[in-house]
């Protein structure tokens, strides 16, 4: 998605390490973006947040989530948060109020996204930042644990409907 609509000067910025860094690199070979993706790897939690202060943009999308306190951090540094649909954050973001929210795996939906941010003047921008900051606050780390709990709880419940 990102290599569909990034300009000049944009950065995509990957933190983190895990099963899928080989694969995501050979993905930024085969697209030709080397000079717009860089891979910091594994980093402490203030470094973390530093760099989400610097960012406009925090999107995660994967399929699941064992814990989404890392959308709450994004969302209290000012970043537009994008997040999975169906991941146990549906009821804290509200697409396109203090956020967005995609299907995981759908980067056509993924792409869209950024396009609506990237076409959003900096009033909307600002609403939405100041909107994911204003929610953010209301969330302590226990908060979205028992937030993430329920959402496995229905998902179990709806399984063996």
């Amino acid at each position: 998605a990102f290599s569909k609509i990034r300009k000049q000067n944009d950065i995509l910025e990957l933190v983190g390490a895990g099963i899928e860094e080989n694969n995501l690199k050979q993905l930024v070979n085969d697209l030709g973006i080397q000079k717009s993706v860089h891979f910091s790897g594994r980093v402490s939690r203030d470094e973390v947040l530093r760099k989400m202060k610097e960012s406009h943009i925090f999107a995660m999308v994967s399929d699941y989530e064992t814990y989404g306190m890392v959308y709450i951090e994004a969302m209290l540094q000012g970043c537009i948060t994008i997040a999975s649909k169906r991941g146990g954050f549906d009821g804290i973001i509200q697409d396109g109020e203090n956020g967005f929210l995609c299907n995981p795996g759908d980067s056509d939906m993924l792409c869209d996204i950024f396009k609506k941010i990237v076409l959003l003047n900096e009033e909307e921008r600002n609403r939405i930042g100041q909107n994911a900051i204003n929610v953010g606050l209301n969330f302590s780390e226990k908060d979205v644990a028992n937030n993430y709990l329920a959402e496995v709880i229905k998902r179990n419940d709806e399984n063996y409907e």
